[in-house]
């Protein structure tokens, strides 16, 4: 893997303009939007303390109960829906830093302002950052499980060790978040297997 070097020209204008476009819009969407029936789910599971959202998370929700307990933290702070929507706003942010760190670190040909784009306009993104819901919390950790493979097991040299705790970290985070990310972990032992790093795996 060849990596980008850190004298790679930046425009950072373009990264804070679409940062900034990527905020401002959503933001704008969290204020107008009426809530969703799954919102609404979301609201309930959470509107308690945060051992009741974590138990109902896997009761009532059906589903890994981190990000419950979480938001029942969260809107201890601030009890309104734009608050509670502003939580999958900042998790949403989060998959637009790991975004950019993967694109400056990773993607050749492509400048890492397009491809921070892309993601930042993609209406899947959008559309998870104004909901009340688990989606952005996968989404971002997904994203760093992604970033911290490749830190860990793709690129070659030495400094591995870190990014390799770190995947193990998020990993159980994600598990904890979405089952969904279990399935990840799995696809990404089997390209550390394909890329013939499997000596690597347990090192």
């Amino acid at each position: 893997v060849v990596v980008r070097q850190a004298s790679d020209a930046v425009s950072w204008p373009a990264v804070v303009g679409v940062a900034s476009a990527f905020f401002a819009l959503t933001v704008g969407l969290a204020l107008r939007l009426s809530i969703g029936q799954d919102e609404a789910y979301s609201l309930q599971t959470s509107s308690a303390d945060i051992i009741t959202a974590l138990r109902k998370g896997l009761t009532f929700e059906a589903q890994a109960p981190l990000y419950f307990g979480v938001l029942a933290f969260w809107r201890i702070l601030n009890g309104s829906v734009f608050f509670a929507r502003l939580l999958s706003i900042g998790l949403s942010c989060v998959t637009l830093a790991y975004t950019w760190y993967f694109a400056r670190r990773f993607i050749r040909g492509i400048a890492p302002e397009i491809v921070l784009a892309f993601v930042a306009f993609n209406p899947f993104l959008i559309w998870a950052a104004v909901e009340i819901r688990p989606y952005p919390a996968a989404i971002a950790l997904s994203t760093a499980l992604l970033y911290y493979l490749f830190c860990g097991w793709v690129e070659d040299g030495e400094g591995q060790l870190r990014p390799r705790l770190a995947f193990v970290v998020v990993a159980v985070l994600g598990a904890y978040t979405q089952y969904y990310m279990a399935n990840l972990v799995a696809a990404g032992a089997i390209g550390i297997l394909l890329l013939g790093q499997w000596r690597q795996v347990g090192s």
